[in-house]
C-alpha cells in the first residue's frame, strides 16, 4: 500500500509527514479557505491555489471574501481523498513578483485574470494532516515548511529555466512524464521548485517530484538528465499524477 493511501500515514516520521503534506499542497490547483468574518463567523470558499518555493499557499480571493483578521486555514485533499491537509496562517495581500509569476503560470483564463480578485501568500504557522479515519497530526511551520534559503538561485533562474526548457528542449518534458501515462508530446513545463516541477497541457496541471533536490539552475539541469536517462526516474509518488481542471 503506497503511504498516500495509507491511513497510518500521519504516522511517519515527522519529516516524511511534511513532505507528503507539501507534496499534496503543490500538486493541487484547487483548495477551500475557511476564514471568519465579521463577528467570527466561518467562511468557507473554494479558491485556486499554487505554491511558494518552501510550500506556502499562494491563493486569489475577492476583496469581500478577504477575512477580518487576516486568519486562515487552506485546506487541500490528496488525489485519492484519503488525507486531508489543512495550512494555517495569515494571509499576505503582497506577494512577492516571483511569486504572483508562479502563481499565474499556474493559473491562466479569465477567471485568474479578473481584477476583482486579490492574489495572497499565507504566511503559515502551522499545518496539519488528517487520515481517513479522523486521526490527526500537527506541524510546526518549520516542519511543513522546505527550507529554500539556500535555493535563491533557483528562484531567481526560474523564468529562465521555463523558456530555455520549453523552448529549445520540449522532449526533456515528455521524456520526463512519459512514464507516469501522460505520454502526450505537448506538456510544457510551468515551475520548478527544490522538490519537483510542474507540468501543464492546456488547463491539465501534474506533479512530478525530482529525484533529488535541486538548488540551482545548474542542479536542475543535471537532475532533468539523470531522470530522462531513467526514463523519468521514480520521484512521483504512485497514483498522484492525476490531472486537475
Amino acid at each position: 500500500m503506497h503511504m498516500l493511501s495509507d491511513p497510518n500515514a500521519v504516522k511517519l516520521e515527522t519529516n516524511q509527514l511534511a513532505k507528503l503534506a507539501r507534496y499534496t499542497t503543490r500538486a493541487a490547483t484547487k483548495a477551500l479557505i475557511a476564514a471568519p468574518r465579521d463577528g467570527g463567523t466561518p467562511f468557507v470558499t473554494s479558491v485556486r491555489v499554487a505554491c511558494r518555493h518552501d510550500g506556502a499557499p499562494l491563493l486569489q480571493l475577492h476583496g469581500d471574501q478577504a477575512p477580518t483578521d487576516g486568519q486562515a486555514t487552506v485546506l487541500v485533499r490528496n488525489k485519492r481523498g484519503a488525507l486531508l491537509v489543512g495550512v494555517q496562517g495569515s494571509l499576505n495581500a503582497d506577494p512577492e513578483e516571483a511569486d504572483r509569476a508562479r502563481y499565474f503560470r499556474r493559473q491562466t483564463g479569465a477567471e485568474a485574470a479578473d481584477s476583482s480578485l486579490g492574489l495572497y501568500a499565507l504566511d503559515v504557522a502551522r499545518a496539519y494532516v488528517e487520515a481517513e479515519d479522523g486521526s490527526v497530526r500537527w506541524l510546526e511551520a518549520s516542519e511543513y515548511l522546505f527550507d529554500a534559503s539556500d535555493a535563491t538561485e533557483l528562484a531567481k533562474s526560474e523564468a529562465g529555466i521555463i523558456e530555455h526548457v520549453n523552448g529549445g528542449h520540449p522532449g526533456s518534458i515528455h521524456a520526463v512524464v512519459s512514464h507516469l501515462g501522460l505520454g502526450a508530446d505537448d506538456w510544457v513545463l510551468i515551475g520548478c521548485d527544490p522538490e519537483g516541477i510542474d507540468v501543464a497541457r492546456g488547463r491539465r496541471i501534474a506533479r512530478v517530484t525530482l529525484n533529488k533536490i535541486v538548488r540551482s539552475g545548474e542542479d536542475f539541469k543535471y537532475a532533468m538528465i539523470e531522470m530522462r536517462q531513467m526514463g523519468g526516474g521514480t520521484g512521483m509518488p504512485e497514483g498522484e499524477a492525476a490531472a486537475a481542471e
